[in-house]
Parts: structure tokens; C-alpha cells; sequence
């Protein structure tokens, strides 16, 4: 039954809000990133070039990992009685020890919390069993999902596509969605959106910087 539904998605899909690309008329505020914005200094920034900056590069590595590291107890709530933890739970593992085969549970949350800061919205698909078993959570890079609605039942959906894959349309109970500050609960705005200026004063020094010391000093400079 799933199989067939989502088999129809896509064709339901072409009547849909597309969160992710506001129309060109919206609000500065409400407009999504959808390339590059520049400073008023007319650098522009992007989550990847604002993550060649050290400094922005330390920060959110040093913030993403330190929260990475705290414990995520899961507990168990049976009726008449007091929640206990349940870390014989199989979600207690994959929050704590592995999110998948590939990756522990800390790089992975690590991973998560960066990209909530570099891009606004980090993604998990929740790779389940055929008895709904929670087997893994692979994370599924930002610039790969994109979040849609359909206009008629409002459904919420993530089209996801992988590198070198078919696309794949995930319904919200197979998606983990972090997101950071948010103006429609559905999308978060990125963290150098929000500091833009700021950032950009510490990535043009650390420029000038590198300028020099490729090219040497120049008339005028000591």
C-alpha cells in the first residue's frame, strides 16, 4: 500500500508550493537562499565559502561538536506510571552508539548540528524494516532535499536526490529535520543569513592575509 502511494506522489507533486524558492516579489526576510547573497560590501557569501573562513569553520565545528557529545536518553512511558530510561531501546542506540553502518552516533550528530548552522535544515532518511523496526538514520546533505507541499492537502513532503541516484519523494515520518530559527516552521534560515555582515568583516581580513603573504608586501606596507 505505501509502495503504490508513493508512486502516486510525484504526479500530486505537480501542484505544489515549493518552500525552498519563494516568489521573486516575497519579503528579504522571507526569501530562501537560493544561490549567493552579498554583504553591503559586495563580497559574496555562501555556505561553502563562509565555511572556508577559520574562524566561521572553528565556531560551528567547535559548537556542533560539543553538542554532539551530550547523552540522548530515551525513555520508555507506560501508562499509570513514571517514564523510566530505556536504553535497551534500539532508538538508544542509534542516537548514542551508531547511526548507521557507517557512521558512530557522535560523528553523525556532529555532522547533523553543522549543517543545521551552515545551511538552515539538516535531514535524516529513517531507513526502516518491513515491520517498522528503526534499522539506521543516513543523513542526506541539504543542498539534496528539497521541502514541498502540496497545495490542495497541504501534505507536507522532501524530495531527495541523491548524487548518481534516482530521486526519492520521503513522506515526514521518514525524515529526521533539524532546523535551525525558522519564519514558516517548514524551512530554517541559514546562520550566515542572519550575520551576513559579520561574517563577511572576518573573511575579508583573513583574505587580505592570504593576499599578502602570497604576493609579499607592497609599496606603502610595512
Amino acid at each position: 500500500m505505501l509502495d503504490r502511494i508513493r508512486r502516486a506522489v510525484p504526479e500530486r507533486l505537480k501542484n505544489i508550493i515549493r518552500r525552498s524558492a519563494p516568489s521573486a516579489d516575497a519579503d528579504f526576510w522571507y526569501n530562501a537562499w537560493d544561490s549567493i547573497r552579498r554583504a553591503s560590501s559586495g563580497i559574496a557569501v555562501t555556505p561553502e565559502s563562509a565555511m572556508r573562513c577559520s574562524v566561521f569553520r572553528s565556531s560551528v565545528d567547535g559548537i556542533a561538536s560539543d553538542l554532539a557529545t551530550i547523552p540522548l536518553p530515551v525513555f520508555r512511558d507506560e501508562a499509570g506510571t513514571v517514564p523510566q530510561k530505556a536504553k535497551d531501546h534500539p532508538v538508544f542506540d542509534l542516537l548514542n552508539k551508531r547511526a548507521n553502518p557507517e557512521m558512530s552516533a557522535t560523528d553523525a550528530r556532529t555532522l547533523w548540528q553543522a549543517w543545521k548552522y551552515q545551511y538552515g535544515d539538516s535531514y535524516s532518511w529513517i531507513e526502516t524494516a518491513e515491520d517498522g523496526q528503526i534499522l539506521a538514520l543516513w543523513p542526506m546533505h541539504p543542498t539534496h532535499v528539497t521541502v514541498l507541499r502540496e497545495r490542495s492537502t497541504r501534505q507536507l513532503y522532501y524530495r531527495w536526490r541523491p548524487p548518481n541516484e534516482p530521486q526519492k519523494i520521503l513522506f515526514p515520518w521518514e525524515v529526521v529535520h533539524h532546523m535551525d530559527l525558522s519564519e514558516d516552521g517548514l524551512v530554517g534560515r541559514k546562520l550566515i543569513q542572519l550575520r551576513l555582515n559579520s561574517t563577511v568583516q572576518v573573511i575579508k581580513p583573513t583574505n587580505l592575509v592570504a593576499d599578502r603573504a602570497a604576493t609579499g608586501p607592497t609599496s606603502g606596507l610595512a
